[in-house]
């Protein structure tokens, strides 16, 4: 862990990245649907050099108000993007490692803006099921059937 984290907010839900995950932060763009896409699936944007997943904006919470950003992390090469609002950049209290008192599988991180849930891209793209092979690129034939569930 890095010591500075990207903070925002996802639905109402205080998370954080280590600093280090993040690509970029994004002003909130309406995403491409894909029909017949994975039920995490908001839809797909353009990226710097390829087409980047959107998680569903009511992912972190059901009543989740319109996102301003999305904060676009890359796990194994691959990017995602997180829908949120709220991002700022900030380091962590002294004795701010991540505790397991965070809920489910996220660990809690104290900053200066308080407790939130440090999302770690691995875990977070197991929960969501996805998979990627070595021959798999996020604009090619084998990535858009992977989000689309036709494997």
């Amino acid at each position: 862990m890095t010591g500075r984290i990207l903070t925002f907010e996802a639905g109402g839900v205080p998370l954080a990245f280590d600093l280090a995950d993040v690509r970029s932060v994004s002003a909130w763009q309406e995403p491409l649907a894909l029909p017949k896409g994975r039920p995490w699936l908001e839809g797909i944007v353009e990226g710097e050099a390829q087409v980047v997943p959107v998680l569903r904006r009511d992912y972190f919470d059901r009543d989740a108000p319109p996102p301003d950003t999305y904060v676009v992390v890359e796990y194994a090469g691959r990017p995602l993007a997180v829908p949120g609002s709220g991002a700022s950049v900030e380091g962590l209290l002294q004795g701010g490692e991540p505790t397991e008192q965070g809920e489910g599988p996220f660990r809690a991180v104290r900053s200066p803006s308080g407790l939130r849930r440090l999302v770690e891209p691995r875990i977070l793209y197991s929960l969501l099921g996805i998979r990627y092979t070595s021959t798999d690129r996020i604009g090619g034939r084998n990535a858009e059937e992977n989000l689309a569930g036709g494997r």
